[in-house]
């Protein structure tokens, strides 16, 4: 196996039996088997050269190196999880021009105060998405 091998959903069964410490609870909650798991984890064990779990019949515990990688699993996954939302949040921001046209005092009496309340609505999601 060669780093191509590292996969997010291999990722994500290693960071949730981490965080568990029970293969079978990990199974039920992915509602997959528990071959499978173990199976994710066996693959993603030899993608990165290492042990990244010890597993015994009663309980799983992380190596120190699978502690490491747990941390940049974390990181890896909640950037991807941010770069989604992001292109979700850009995918539904408005754009384009507004042109009013009216008189003097409407535009000083009422629409002013309605494009700032607009603009303040708008403009902070698209400032910090930027």
């Amino acid at each position: 196996m060669d780093q191509s091998d590292i996969t997010l959903d291999r990722m994500r069964t290693f960071v949730r039996v981490a965080e568990r410490g029970n293969l079978s609870a990990v199974a039920r909650e992915l509602g997959t088997g528990q071959s499978t798991v173990t199976r994710h984890l066996r693959e993603l064990e030899e993608a990165v050269g290492a042990p990244l779990l010890n597993r015994t019949t009663r309980r799983v515990a992380m190596t120190e190196e699978g502690s490491r990688y747990y941390a940049q699993c974390i990181q890896i996954l909640r950037l991807v999880e941010q770069a989604s939302e992001e292109i979700r949040d850009h995918r539904g921001a408005l754009s384009g021009t507004i042109r009013v046209s009216c008189t003097a005092a409407l535009g000083v009496l009422h629409v002013t105060r309605l494009i700032f309340a607009f603009q303040a609505r708008y403009s902070t999601s698209a400032s910090t998405s930027a």
